[in-house]
């Protein structure tokens, strides 16, 4: 256990403190959240893999991982469309075909959209992945 003087310089404790690493799978008594973990000393950040470091993840953030989704389906729509989709899908976005001269096509339409009279196409409700990526690069 480092000392007081040792907690005042943060480079010298990082030496001497040596954190519990979490294994692959944690037997069940550790899974229990008052486990007893030594925490790092002042002014030390705990590892990658520490019990406290897990902790104070901050949660997943919706707009920040739409962000990086979008980003993602920018790079390679292939790829990373089916993720992207899924995340706006959760955001009340939805997907209806409809008519195009003698086919159908899909249409992608927010939350609250109705397609028809009041509605148009390409700013209110999009025609394509890449109408929808481009939308989302713009709100």
């Amino acid at each position: 256990s480092p000392t007081p003087a040792a907690a005042d310089k943060p480079a010298e404790a990082s030496a001497q403190w040596k954190s519990p690493v979490l294994p692959e799978s944690l037997p069940d008594e550790m899974q229990a959240p008052d486990v007893a973990v030594p925490p790092p000393p002042r002014g030390v950040a705990p590892p990658r893999g520490h019990l406290l470091a897990i902790r104070r993840q901050d949660p997943v953030d919706p707009v920040a991982q739409r962000r990086k989704l979008v980003a993602l389906a920018c790079e390679d729509i292939v790829e990373h469309w089916d993720d992207l989709w899924q995340c706006l899908e959760s955001e009340g976005w939805r997907m209806e075909m409809g008519k195009k001269g003698d086919t159908k096509q899909p249409y992608f339409l927010p939350h609250g959209v109705v397609r028809g009279p009041g509605s148009k196409k390409r700013v209110d409700y999009f025609d394509s992945k890449r109408a929808v990526l481009k939308h989302l690069g713009e709100v």
